[in-house]
């Protein structure tokens, strides 16, 4: 639904709606899988679970395997802007596997977006990706300096012949405009916590 601009005006609206629900399946999931990790010890009744700074030591086998396999059922989506939006989605669920795939996993989904052709849904995209990561790992800011970047690159597109049948009627000021609300966030997780 995200790959789809059809109606070009709405897309910032239509990213927003589709995103609150994104992050509603990843809080599922992560409360799920965090389900699975109580246990019992043994002879008592009473379940133990994990504290809210848990570390990936205290997350039991199956717990984990349950992490793993979503991971591997979002590595099955085919298509790629789904598959992006489900990862970003779920990010946070790699707090149960390891403390330090947050790093590697954002700059994986910063260069997975350049294989999005349309600057618009590329850019919204990668604001998705900012949010997350300062929600997931506000300290990693590794995947920031390329979405930022990459964004740069694909704006000369822009200005191409064949953008003027993409923009659907609409003057190419009122088009660059759907750009800001995603650039605004994209510069802010930029700026987060930046030294002067």
């Amino acid at each position: 639904m995200l790959g789809d601009t059809d109606v070009i005006l709405f897309y910032p609206s239509k990213f927003v709606l589709i995103t609150d629900i994104l992050d509603n399946f990843g809080c599922l999931v992560f409360d799920r899988i965090r389900e699975k990790s109580v246990v019992y010890t043994a002879g008592s009744n009473i379940p133990k679970t994990l504290s809210n700074n848990f570390t990936p030591e205290e997350v039991p086998v199956s717990a984990k395997e349950t992490c793993q396999n979503w991971f591997y059922k979002v590595a099955s989506i085919r298509e790629l802007i789904p598959r992006l939006y489900v990862e970003m989605a779920i990010l946070k669920c790699y707090s149960f596997l390891t403390a330090s795939e947050y790093a590697q996993a954002l700059s994986r989904l910063a260069h997975q977006i350049r294989g999005i052709a349309d600057p618009l849904v590329a850019v919204y995209a990668r604001a998705y990706l900012c949010r997350v990561g300062i929600l997931v790992a506000p300290t990693v800011k590794n995947h920031l300096k390329p979405c930022w970047i990459d964004f740069l690159n694909t704006y000369k597109q822009l200005t191409l012949p064949h953008m003027k049948d993409k923009v659907q009627n609409i003057d190419m000021s009122t088009y660059t405009d759907l750009f800001l609300p995603a650039l605004n966030w994209i510069l802010q997780c930029v700026v987060y916590k930046a030294s002067e």
